[in-house]
């Protein structure tokens, strides 16, 4: 099992990347530039490319695999680094770095077919299927990140779901911290146990699709004095919480935004702003953001 966490669906990879070598040399082979047909070839492989997708999407997990083992297992750091040191002449790449390299393969076919194209008279008859490579591969890169981008905030609403002491509470009920799970079925390569972790958090949501935009530490000003607070911040809300240990939080308010009124400080006021807000007496439960 942590073996398919580590490398997902990397064998199916391998197939592909040779079929297109395979096309490629043969186009290049004993064919003046003007008929070798380039774009053909990776027209003839783009439905294949697809197999990248799950193996992309998969990378976060892979790196929680890896780091997990490494930090549990002796044996296995032992037996990584000796690997490294064999295999990698400047010693510069991990294993994490090797794993993503196939995705970055992807994303260097589009580079180099948009400068083939360039370079290629439209007369020619391949300059229209570069082109159609070019929009296939770039759809696919597109689409791709885009379900990892779905994947990671799913994956960090769960992270802060299960960080959170909810004081009782089952999950987020009032407000609109939530997630569509027909969104994530949409990535379509969720594994069963992702999804397992999905319903059991039930996480849900007012909003088709709330983003987790960022989290850091702010002081909140109350009639008893300033508290330093952690918070984490939604496109729907910020979540108010007082840390009480490394990875756990308690939460103390749901602030929805769209009740909020948020201005910019002037550079010369932020110095200022805590002479000024208690010089103001300024009611209960406001909160200032600094940076």
């Amino acid at each position: 099992q942590d073996c398919e966490r580590i490398f997902s669906n990397i064998e199916e990879l391998a197939p592909v990347t040779q079929r297109l070598y395979q096309r490629l040399v043969a186009e290049c082979s004993n064919k003046p530039p003007e008929q070798q047909m380039i774009g053909a070839a990776f027209l003839e492989v783009v439905n294949d490319l697809k197999v990248y997708k799950p193996y992309c999407i998969n990378h976060p997990t892979s790196n929680e695999t890896i780091n997990k083992l490494r930090s549990q297992n002796v044996d296995f750091d032992l037996f990584l680094n000796a690997v490294k040191r064999q295999f990698d002449e400047n010693r510069n790449l991990n294993i994490t770095d090797q794993l993503i390299k196939p995705f970055q393969r992807i994303v260097r076919y589009s580079m180099l077919l948009k400068e083939l194209l360039h370079s290629t008279p439209e007369a020619w008859p391949d300059h229209k299927n570069i082109a159609q490579a070019v929009t296939y591969i770039d759809l696919i890169v597109t689409q791709t990140n885009e379900d990892k981008r779905i994947t990671d905030n799913l994956l960090k609403i769960i992270e802060i779901q299960n960080s959170i002491i909810w004081q009782g509470e089952v999950c987020i009920h009032s407000l609109s911290l939530s997630l569509s799970l027909s969104r994530v079925n949409q990535v379509g390569d969720i594994d069963e146990d992702m999804m397992a972790v999905v319903r059991n958090v039930e996480v849900q949501l007012g909003a088709s699709d709330c983003k987790f935009i960022l989290e850091g530490d702010i002081y909140q000003y109350e009639s008893q004095g300033e508290s330093k607070r952690h918070v984490f911040l939604f496109n729907t809300m910020l979540i108010v919480t007082k840390r009480i240990s490394k990875t756990k939080f308690q939460k103390k308010d749901i602030l929805p935004l769209s009740n909020a009124l948020v201005w910019n400080l002037p550079e010369s006021l932020q110095v200022r702003t805590k002479e000024i807000e208690r010089e103001n007496e300024i009611e209960d439960g406001v909160v200032s953001l600094t940076h």
